[in-house]
């Protein structure tokens, strides 16, 4: 189409129109691999509480728990810049000494307790934790510390 347009000097709206078509196929492909994006389940350990952000394509399913200082200054962020298409609670179970979470589309559930997050048999295909200003592979039982650091779980 472009050597025609050349070859026969087209006037500018066949390369208008040329343009607009990429245009179009760049954003289709954008479009394609955003849809195509594995499902990650990212947990940010905050002084005095934790927020968990599961993502299933663009839906992000959370729950927080923890001082909103804390949640604004780390998680939120993150959350705004991957802006995602829709947002929904995940409901937590407390009985007196757990926290249960259900995760959507039969991934299973995840416990928290005062000091361990149990992953209820979740198997991911890759685990990282964030460290030295990037996410590094780390092996992980069936269990990982609650403490202040940020895990992310890839399936």
């Amino acid at each position: 189409m472009v050597f025609m347009t050349l070859l026969y000097r087209k006037p500018i709206s066949s390369y208008f129109a040329v343009a607009l078509l990429f245009s179009f196929l760049v954003l289709r492909l954008q479009k394609h691999i955003e849809e195509q994006r594995a499902n990650t389940l990212v947990f940010y350990g905050i002084p005095k509480g934790y927020a968990l952000d599961f993502w299933i394509g663009k839906d992000l399913y959370y729950a927080d728990h923890g001082l909103e200082t804390d949640l604004n200054y780390k998680v939120s962020p993150h959350r705004t810049a991957v802006n995602p298409s829709r947002k929904h609670a995940l409901p937590v179970l407390v009985n007196d000494t757990l926290q249960r979470m259900v995760l959507p589309a039969g991934y299973g559930h995840i416990d928290i307790d005062k000091e361990r997050i149990f992953l209820g048999g979740l198997s991911s295909n890759h685990s990282y934790i964030w460290e030295k200003g990037k996410w590094q592979p780390v092996t992980v039982s069936d269990s990982i510390s609650l403490g202040q650091k940020t895990y992310k779980f890839v399936f």
